[in-house]
């Protein structure tokens, strides 16, 4: 369903909005750009472990922030006229 993937796309930017520059910055580099564990490290200029950590606790305050969206998803949903 096309509307239901942009409410989560919106929903999704929403609380990546609300995540600290550093939980950003790793998620981005993790996940939008793809690079490796070793990869993000050198770029954030920390050990891998800790730079996986940080992933895992950015990935946790993302989740926490679409769990604490306190618009409903289905609020985001186009509604037909007279619906």
């Amino acid at each position: 369903d096309p509307f239901r993937k942009a409410v989560d796309r919106e929903q999704l930017a929403r609380a990546f909005g609300q995540l600290s520059f550093e939980d950003r910055a790793v998620l981005t580099l993790r996940y939008l750009l793809e690079l490796g564990p070793e990869e993000s490290a050198s770029v954030l200029h920390v050990k891998r472990a800790k730079a996986e950590a940080r992933a895992a606790a950015a990935l946790e305050a993302l989740g926490q922030a679409i769990d604490g969206d306190p618009t409903p998803a289905t609020d985001l949903v186009p509604q037909a006229e007279g619906a």
